[in-house]
């Protein structure tokens, strides 16, 4: 079942589940910045996958039908500085998200464990990872 996002003006849709811990983790994100969680995407449909990975190829978005933004597990914050890698609310959400259910896979970081940078980078996305 898809649920409405309370804070988030576009109210973005996500699976019940994920959306109890991700409010859980806006409300602590709040508390230390005074401002929500920005949420640029979530749930997408199957031809919106399809869309997207036509148009932005396999190094940004999923095989269709393999994202978990699919079944609304995911979220992108916004690809502005503060949500970057080098950015304040990417550090705090890299450093905190899993208390909440949320996470960051090592595979999108921005450097693999050789050094050489990671063509499948994404500070923007996270995944639920609770039940």
């Amino acid at each position: 079942m898809l649920v409405a996002l309370h804070w988030d003006k576009e109210k973005t849709l996500i699976a019940a589940p994920a959306a109890a811990d991700l409010g859980r983790l806006n409300a602590a994100f709040k508390k230390k910045f005074g401002k929500n969680l920005d949420i640029d995407l979530a749930y997408r449909t199957l031809d919106t996958q399809k869309l997207l990975y036509q148009e932005l190829g396999h190094y940004i978005a999923a095989k269709p039908g393999t994202s978990n933004h699919g079944w609304g597990l995911a979220i992108d914050v916004p690809e502005t500085f503060n949500y970057s890698f080098r950015g304040k609310y990417y550090k705090w959400l890299k450093a905190n998200s899993k208390k909440y259910n949320w996470i960051h896979r090592k595979n999108l970081e921005e450097f693999r464990a050789n050094g050489s940078r990671n063509p499948y980078a994404e500070a923007w996305h996270f995944e639920y990872a609770g039940n």
